[in-house]
């Protein structure tokens, strides 16, 4: 209380502060001198006046001070100085990138390949696109998956754990006579929902030993079980769909095949189909081309593909990218054939197949989403399940690589000095060595002029100066917070400093 001891009674204070420890002290004093005088008949009114004033005197010294205030204020600005110094100099940055970018790529596209082009080659798509590029192979190259068709071995296998499985290839591969087979013990394995069986190896080369040498050990999930056949797809854009009989696919990956033998001499096409039912409907759709090989399939997706005499841009297809929704209980996630809900009707939610709905065909029915509940078919586009399903393909549409992994013997040897967090070698059929990123943002359609000028450098640089702009706004906005809270705080001390005296202070004035 040194400010209170300085101040005498009558005196005039200057601020709030020194208003408040003022009137602390007299009505402390008073309170006092009060004491002696209880049987007054003011006593009992006067006392509650003046702890009233002392409680809130406290609250007034509570306070921020003029200094404290004015030292947060310049606080907050100083922060916002910092955020708008730092975001010009982001802009600067990223304004020389896009600047000298393209005329880097230009001189690049005529100079031999090199592994130091390689290392700088579109490092900042690169790292937005895949942060950890390190070798090791991912759990798809290591995937096998084994076919079973025996209910019996199916509902058995159910009940086991995936040591169990293990445990069970393992104990076959040890009795094969051949070497590279017997030596091998995968390091994983799982029942499928729809009754498979995944099996984990150590890498991608013991993958390919296994399924090569499938004849022996396979057999200890039944007779009739078989390694199914990894293809690689790619998606073909706007091929017209009156130049495919959609009854006479096989005919149509014939002459596919044939016309791209000059581009794809060894393609081996195991299937191709429409991308989505409703492509029948339109002018032109996409369509989904699997090969026997990822070397073929990468190929097609950086070279494209024709068909009819028209050269059509290509795009790795990845089945995680698709909406999946049940057939048998309308929900989302799985297919029907892997399915061991009751069965629901996409119509009413009944408990019966949707193409045997009486109320399908009546405009006026009550529909009921057997997803979510709510009153609308089971794939309408308002169904909040479906557009979880819709956010989930996006997110894997952002995340899946521009190429698909190739076999080891594809691959650049562990010997070579290569930078292989930023890229990866491709070796194409023509017994040519191209270099390729490892992994790329969002394609655009529409064939590239070449494999360095690819439409989707524009939309990169678009997303880039996307993000520079929201750090701008979210800076923008951080400044206009703090002003109004320096506005606030201004007030308000304000207004504490020019509150007249309440009428019980008053009174004990008099």
């Amino acid at each position: 209380m040194a400010v209170a001891d300085a101040l005498r009674l009558g005196d005039n204070p200057l601020s709030l502060y020194e208003h408040a420890a003022q009137l602390r002290t007299q009505a402390k004093q008073l309170l006092d001198d009060a004491g002696d005088h209880r049987r007054s008949f003011r006593y009992h009114t006067i006392v509650p006046l003046i702890e009233s004033a002392i409680e809130l005197c406290d609250k007034a010294l509570g306070q921020p001070t003029p200094a404290e205030l004015k030292a947060a204020v310049s606080s907050v600005l100083q922060t916002a100085n910092d955020i708008k110094k730092d975001t010009s100099a982001i802009k600067r940055t990223t304004d020389t990138i896009n600047v000298a970018a393209p005329l880097t790529q230009q001189n690049m596209q005529h100079s031999p390949m090199t592994w130091a082009r390689v290392a700088a080659l579109r490092p900042t798509a690169t790292a937005q696109a895949q942060p950890n590029l390190t070798p090791s192979p991912t759990e798809k190259c290591r995937e096998l998956v084994i076919k079973l068709t025996d209910p019996q071995m199916i509902s058995h296998l159910r009940s086991q754990p995936p040591t169990h499985l293990k445990e069970r290839i393992n104990r076959a591969l040890k009795p094969q006579t051949d070497p590279e087979v017997n030596k091998i013990q995968v390091v994983a394995a799982k029942q499928l929902r729809s009754g498979d069986i995944a099996v984990y190896t150590r890498n991608q080369q013991e993958k390919e030993i296994l399924q090569e040498n499938a004849h022996g050990w396979v057999e200890t999930f039944g007779g009739s079980a078989r390694i199914v056949t990894q293809t690689y797809g790619v998606i073909v854009h706007g091929v017209h769909t009156k130049s495919i009989d959609p009854s006479d696919m096989e005919n149509a990956t014939k002459l596919l095949q044939a016309e791209n033998k000059p581009l794809l001499p060894n393609a081996e096409i195991r299937y191709v189909g429409w991308l989505t039912k409703s492509s029948a409907n339109k002018r032109a759709s996409s369509l989904v081309v699997e090969f026997s090989r990822p070397e073929d399939a990468n190929a097609a997706i950086t070279g494209g593909m024709v068909w009819q005499a028209e050269m059509l841009s290509c795009e790795l297809y990845d089945r995680t990218c698709k909406v999946k929704q049940c057939f048998n209980c309308q929900k989302y996630g799985h297919i029907g054939t892997q399915c061991q809900a009751p069965q629901a009707c996409g119509y009413c939610a009944g408990q019966h197949n949707s193409k045997e709905c009486g109320q399908k065909e009546d405009p006026n029915a009550e529909r009921k989403c057997a997803a979510c509940k709510r009153s609308h078919t089971a794939w309408s586009a308002v169904c909040p399940e479906r557009k979880k399903e819709k956010d989930r393909v996006e997110r894997a549409k952002a995340m899946r690589p521009f190429l698909h992994p190739e076999t080891i013997s594809k691959r650049p040897s562990a010997t070579t000095q290569a930078p292989t967090q930023t890229a990866q070698l491709t070796e194409r059929t023509t017994n040519q060595t191209s270099v390729v990123p490892a992994a790329r943002l969002t394609r655009k359609r529409g064939r590239p002029r070449s494999l360095y000028a690819e439409p989707e450098d524009e939309v990169i640089r678009s997303e880039r100066q996307e993000e520079i702009d929201s750090l701008i706004r979210a800076s923008q906005q951080l400044r206009e917070e703090a002003l109004a809270l320096t506005g606030r705080q201004a007030t308000n001390a304000q207004q504490l400093n020019t509150q007249p005296p309440s009428n019980e202070v008053t009174m004990l004035d008099d």
